[in-house]
């Protein structure tokens, strides 16, 4: 019975320092493709007992590896006439005129190997009537001729590597691509980044396009490159996608087409490139790959060219037309992420663990670039459904930033997090929650700014959030556009619960700064009695303070001024806990010990 292969195995890691070293010359000086053959051989080598056909399947793979080399030849022979049949006459014809371009001697031991090899692996490679496989033992010999021939050959491939762009030269001047042309770019010239990124670089004929694809040359699009053994992952660049993204200008249907038909990749240098080729196209054609550019949105190794790409395809969507197609893309590029590590240590009884971290697929600098550069075009095409996205994400982000049981369903502490909606207090905004309270602010105002909803209707889409937070972002818009909502500012002002709201202090303060004047006598004379029944008169003075000197009646003015020589200046009293940066703070709220207690979850 055949031993089941351990999982182990099924992962391979070269332990011969040749065979690794001929793996990645042949990925670098010829293509993936013989490389992948050679890895598979050398797996087989390793783990003879896994199949009882190890030996045959191994020659196949040789064989295939020793064509390669005379196809990748064949083009700077000086005899590629009559060549083109593989029958094992020709494959010697063909290699005496290789060894001849490389000026080596059929008699010398690399010739004789060359012809040895090619003509013994054709025989071990197919069954032998209907006898038992070959065992594995029998190869050994012909596998350490095959190391030694194919270390020789890439060698003499370094020497000569130039040879070859010389032959894609004469492909560039190809007006109309011939089969010709095609199947020796195909075959017979090493598909390698370096290769490949000489030729496509450089084509600038749009005919090509066609025939290309017509040969499957875009269908594969190389996969990240992985290694196990040293953990790391790599993103190699196809060239192809970059000639398909200048041509997308020129033939945008056909290269939609082709990025339809493409194999899905999770290279983002890749992805990145496609991107571009949309940007090209029309909003209408490239709508028809959105699809594509929500999984490539969802990518985990997102990275800033292609957060940018995505951003602008954001944008050119909206601009468009294409506004709904614009959101789904949005929806996945901004996407809030929970703190992996925090869910790590909520399996632990730790009270003292500071607060999870929310976070976004790529770099939060570029996600506020983007969020302020591209995504106005969305709010200014899709209205009040925009905001609707960013109020989620940032309900989102302030769930993931709370432990379990921490806060009820309203208390977010964003009073102190972020001080002022207007964002001009002494936290910077490197974080989510802050990054996204700017950017729900901003559509807020844009919305109304450019008619897309007015005042009454951006308000109640904020206010049915139960998140502090959102009504305090309310009451900026509320100030922002007065004159247009001057029945809000007169219900908020003189709302007694809102009044004594310590969380929508700062944004209360603002607007009965701004607005008290424009209340009538008996709304005012309303806000005024509150005060004058405060419990001390300390209070009496930061209330005062809200409206400031120059807002009050006379009466009230004089009582401001006396309070204030009795008790001194309020320092800053919009905010309900205010901290100066600098080597020293001041906290101006006997809130504030037991509130920060809480935020940090401190006993």
């Amino acid at each position: 019975m055949i031993p089941k292969p351990d999982e182990n195995d099924l992962v391979f890691r070269f332990s011969d320092p040749r065979q690794k070293k001929i793996y990645v010359e042949l990925s670098d000086l010829i293509g993936k493709g013989p490389a992948s053959f050679f890895r598979d051989a050398c797996w087989l080598v390793a783990n003879p007992m896994v199949l009882e056909s190890s030996a045959h399947l191994v020659a196949h793979l040789l064989r295939e590896i020793e064509s390669a080399f005379r196809a990748v030849f064949r083009p700077i022979t000086s005899e590629p006439s009559g060549l083109k049949n593989e029958k094992s006459n020709n494959a010697k014809s063909e290699i005496s005129s290789i060894l001849r371009e490389l000026e080596v001697e059929e008699s010398s031991s690399e010739g004789q190997a060359w012809f040895n090899l090619s003509d013994k692996l054709h025989g071990v490679a197919h069954r032998h009537g209907l006898e038992e496989p070959i065992p594995m033992d029998e190869m050994t010999e012909l596998w350490s001729d095959a190391l030694k021939l194919f270390s020789f050959l890439l060698y003499k491939i370094r020497e000569i590597y130039l040879k070859w762009f010389p032959v894609l030269d004469e492909l560039l001047l190809c007006t109309q691509p011939t089969k010709e042309g095609l199947k020796k770019l195909r075959n017979e010239v090493p598909n390698t980044a370096k290769v490949r990124g000489y030729f496509f670089d450089r084509l600038e004929n749009p005919k090509w396009i066609g025939p290309l694809s017509k040969e499957g040359f875009f269908r594969h699009p190389p996969k990240p490159a992985q290694d196990k053994e040293e953990g790391t992952i790599s993103f190699p660049p196809w060239p192809e996608a970059k000639y398909l993204a200048r041509m997308a200008d020129y033939e945008p249907e056909l290269i939609a087409q082709i990025i339809e038909e493409m194999h899905q990749t999770d290279n983002v240098v890749v992805e990145a490139d496609l991107v571009d080729a949309m940007l090209l196209m029309s909003a209408e054609i490239a709508a028809r790959l959105i699809d594509k550019a929500k999984s490539w949105a969802s990518s985990p190794f997102i990275y800033r060219t292609l957060s940018e790409s995505l951003g602008e395809l954001i944008a050119h969507l909206a601009k468009g037309g294409k506004a709904k197609e614009a959101l789904e893309l949005a929806q996945i590029l901004f996407e809030v992420l929970s703190d992996s590590n925090q869910r790590q240590e909520d399996q632990k009884d730790n009270k003292y663990q500071f607060p999870p971290v929310p976070h976004a697929r790529f770099d939060l600098w570029d996600y506020k670039k983007i969020l302020d550069k591209n995504f106005p075009e969305l709010v200014q095409a899709a209205g009040l459904p925009a905001l609707e996205m960013l109020c989620d994400l940032l309900e989102k982000a302030i769930r993931f930033s709370n432990r379990k049981q921490s806060y009820d369903n309203r208390e977010d502490y964003s009073r102190i997090w972020r001080q002022s909606i207007e964002g001009h207090d002494a936290y910077p905004g490197h974080n989510l929650r802050y990054i996204l309270v700017d950017g729900v602010r901003d559509s807020a105002e844009l919305i109304v700014r450019c008619g897309k909803a007015k005042v009454e209707q951006v308000v109640d889409t904020l206010e049915k959030r139960a998140w502090s937070v959102f009504h305090r972002i309310a009451l900026h818009v509320i100030s922002v556009f007065p004159d247009q909502a001057m029945l809000l500012v007169k219900e908020r002002l003189t709302d007694r619960k809102l009044f004594d709201d310590v969380n929508c202090r700062h944004e209360y303060v603002l607007l009965i700064r701004q607005c008290f004047n424009k209340l009538n006598k008996m709304d005012q004379n309303k806000i005024l009695d509150w005060i004058q029944a405060g419990p001390d008169e300390v209070w009496q003075r930061d209330r005062l303070a809200w409206i400031c000197a120059e807002n009050l009646p006379g009466s009230w003015k004089a009582k401001y001024q006396d309070l204030i020589k009795c008790h001194g200046e309020p320092i800053r009293p919009e905010y309900p806990a205010y901290i100066e940066v600098g080597f020293r703070g001041q906290v101006r709220s006997e809130e504030h010990t037991s509130e920060l207690q809480s935020h940090l979850c401190i006993s």
